[in-house]
């Protein structure tokens, strides 16, 4: 359940095309839309993990930690 808020989170903290396209034509920059769509993402995602934690382990990072040991 984690991972889907994480996804949502992030999805929701960018930004669309459709929103891109209507705020440079009303004058605000392109490179200033781009770069705090940029930046928002990983804040997304680090904020989605601080208040939804992961309460259980997946089954892709059992499988990676096994791969690990093995080596």
């Amino acid at each position: 359940m984690s991972e889907l808020h994480s996804v949502m989170a992030c999805g929701f903290a960018t930004i669309s095309g459709s929103l891109f396209a209507a705020f440079t034509a009303l004058g605000v920059k392109a490179e200033h839309m781009m770069a705090a769509s940029l930046m928002s993402a990983p804040a997304a995602l680090g904020f989605s993990k601080l208040l939804y934690p992961e309460a259980e382990e997946n089954s892709a990072a059992r499988e990676r930690m096994s791969d690990v040991r093995k080596r």
